[in-house]
């Protein structure tokens, strides 16, 4: 199999988790002989950091990707450059230079022209897309499998840039029903998805993500010393956890925070707002909600970004964690919250409530006021905190890691013994 690779920068996020972990449980698959191409993106960078995967990588990278490999560290030297050889594929051209964007062009034209050179039908039983769109110019015998994770950038084109609407448009638009495969991260992602492209429900597979065995319940003790690492005050605190971007929806998390304040007059309790700025396009708004919070700034914290193996110890102390996402391909941090016996208290909408099942409350996302009761009952009522803490630890079980690799495993080896079907 050929897996063009994708991943995320200093805190693993999204696609960057999925493709890590489900590349990892492959990698050590007996059957499976995995070659990946184009692991130049700074989104794979926690991934092709690690020592093991490198030393892989080396061994089973095509002989043309080596090369290139080896090109893009000689333009290392400059910054930009060092940008271009991680964000090659994600990097808008028309916002470089003139000597940027001729590079670019010929970068990315290499690319492909390696990837036609490499693959075939002789030595390649399978071509998996993690993000982006498959090539064009494979050879048509091999079968490929992509993944989708949302619909967001299509539903929501105004809050995304053009670029990354386009990224989803071309791979919707190169979908053959006859040759692709896809595999789905949630069944509202499947239903979404052949709502919106017409492509045929049978081939599209439902695969469930999981959390990272980071996220478990952590001892208090253990949680203040990472708490005061970052400043946070020893006194009740909401979290949020969302890259500001308009659909994490946290400008009601803020007013329903606000309200909760004032229903219980002398709280001293916190929200603490964990996402990292650069990884998302709505500070402003954000900011100016905080404006707005009624004198109560001093009560909410932006933390900004929190490493990974910090976060647990986030969860596990927080009173509980709020969730008011629109839009979720599959809802990761809800399920990372009650993996380590956090209560939850989230939106009700797109794929949220399949993964929460009855583990939660769930509310309106635009219902701030629900949001607040919500707050109010798992603050005031210890029996409803430890009742939802025993759920979501009960509900968080049925996601593994190992699950997921074993059903993408499945759906390789059922698409490949069909390919070799129809060719003979």
């Amino acid at each position: 199999m050929m897996i063009p690779m994708r991943g995320s920068a200093s805190r693993v996020t999204g696609v960057g988790r999925v493709v890590e972990q489900v590349f990892s449980g492959l990698q050590q698959s007996e059957g499976l002989r995995l070659r990946p191409v184009g692991a130049t993106n700074r989104i794979w960078q926690s991934v092709i950091e690690n020592e093991s995967v490198v030393r892989w990588v080396r061994e089973h990278l095509p002989h043309s990707y080596r090369a290139e490999g080896a090109f893009a560290l000689r333009l290392a030297s400059l910054s930009w450059a060092y940008r271009l050889e991680y964000d090659c594929s994600a990097h808008p051209i028309a916002s470089a230079n003139l000597f940027q964007r001729i590079v670019l062009a010929l970068v990315r034209r290499w690319n492909k022209a390696n990837l036609k050179l490499t693959i075939s039908a002789e030595n390649t039983d399978l071509f998996i897309s993690t993000f982006f769109a498959c090539p064009s110019g494979l050879d048509s015998r091999v079968p490929r499998l992509s993944f989708v994770y949302d619909l967001y950038p299509l539903r929501f084109p105004d809050n995304v840039t053009r670029h990354t609407a386009s990224q989803l448009e071309s791979l919707f638009d190169d979908l053959d029903a006859q040759r692709d495969h896809v595999i789905a991260i949630s069944q509202y992602t499947k239903d979404d998805f052949c709502q919106w492209t017409g492509f045929p429900r049978e081939r599209v597979t439902v695969v469930p993500l999981a959390a990272s065995d980071l996220f478990r319940p952590i001892e208090a003790g253990e949680c203040r010393g990472i708490l005061d690492k970052y400043g946070i005050a020893d006194s009740p605190f909401f979290l949020s956890v969302a890259n500001p971007q308009p659909r994490k929806n946290t400008s009601i998390a803020i007013r329903a925070f606000c309200q909760f304040l004032k229903a219980t007059h002398e709280s001293d309790a916190q929200l603490l707002l964990v996402g990292d700025p650069s990884s998302g396009y709505a500070v402003d708004e954000l900011l100016r909600e905080l404006k707005q919070a009624d004198g109560m700034q001093g009560r909410i914290q932006m933390i900004g970004g929190v490493e990974d193996q910090d976060l647990p110890a986030f969860y596990s102390a927080a009173t509980a964690f709020l969730f008011p996402s629109k839009f979720e391909g599959f809802g990761l941090p809800v399920l990372e919250a009650m993996q380590c016996g956090t209560p939850v208290i989230c939106s009700n909408a797109t794929s949220i409530p399949e993964i929460v099942g009855d583990s939660a409350i769930q509310c309106r996302p635009d219902d701030e006021d629900a949001f607040c009761a919500a707050m109010l009952r798992v603050f005031q009522n210890p029996r409803v905190a430890d009742d939802l803490r025993r759920a979501g630890l009960e509900r968080a079980r049925e996601f593994s890691w190992e699950k997921t690799v074993d059903v993408v495993k499945s759906l390789i080896n059922r698409v490949i013994a069909e390919s070799t079907a129809q060719r003979h």
